[in-house]
């Protein structure tokens, strides 16, 4: 029988739903059957054997719909084969070792810099941090592997505050700038190396 996957999303610019649709199309291209939904739409698991989580992180933190859905759903998560993948701006990283996986886009990577040598600015986009609110989720669950890619930076499509705080970030941090980063190529390599059938 063929594996049937769901990739489930959420997000307010657009963004992370445009990564998990062009993942979803990639896959259906290679013959794979992929349901593409909102988290806050997905009712049950029961006909999925993988599972494909997609979210944007907004000041360090998920989406609520991303860890209700979590929450929720952990037990039968816990049965299936699980990725993640997160949508983000920047990524520091530490010299960490982490139980799952992982991949950075290569327009995220930092020189690894121990914690303590942060900055307050470095530290709260950092890996660690990202993570720490869903640690116990993520033992639960026990994700085959964790991605990172780089987002899109538009300032109309954010909210007045928003726009406010992320020129400021773009002030203050030279590695966060206004432009399109979404990677295709990079979804594919990933979906590639992570999500394929074996042949």
């Amino acid at each position: 029988m063929q594996r049937k996957t769901l990739l489930c999303f959420a997000g307010k610019t657009g963004t992370t739903e445009t990564a998990a649709r062009i993942i979803t199309d990639h896959l259906r291209q290679d013959g794979e059957c992929c349901v593409c939904l909102p988290a806050s739409e997905v009712k049950s698991l029961t006909e999925f054997q993988r599972v494909i989580i997609a979210s944007p992180l907004y000041y360090g933190k998920c989406p609520e719909e991303i860890t209700e859905f979590m929450q929720k759903n952990k037990e039968p998560l816990a049965g299936l084969e699980v990725m993640v993948f997160f949508i983000c701006l920047r990524l520091a990283q530490s010299e960490e070792v982490l139980p799952y996986d992982l991949y950075v886009d290569p327009q995220l990577k930092e020189p690894l810099k121990p914690l303590s040598k942060m900055g307050m600015m470095e530290k709260s986009h950092s890996l660690s941090y990202y993570l720490e609110p869903l640690k116990d989720l993520l033992f639960v669950i026990n994700p085959q592997s964790l991605a990172f890619f780089k987002g899109n930076l538009l300032f109309k499509a954010l909210d007045f505050k928003s726009r406010m705080v992320m020129r400021l970030m773009c002030f203050l941090m030279k590695q966060v700038s206004e432009g399109e980063f979404l990677n295709k190529a990079e979804l594919h390599r990933w979906s590639s190396s992570q999500l394929k059938d074996e042949k």
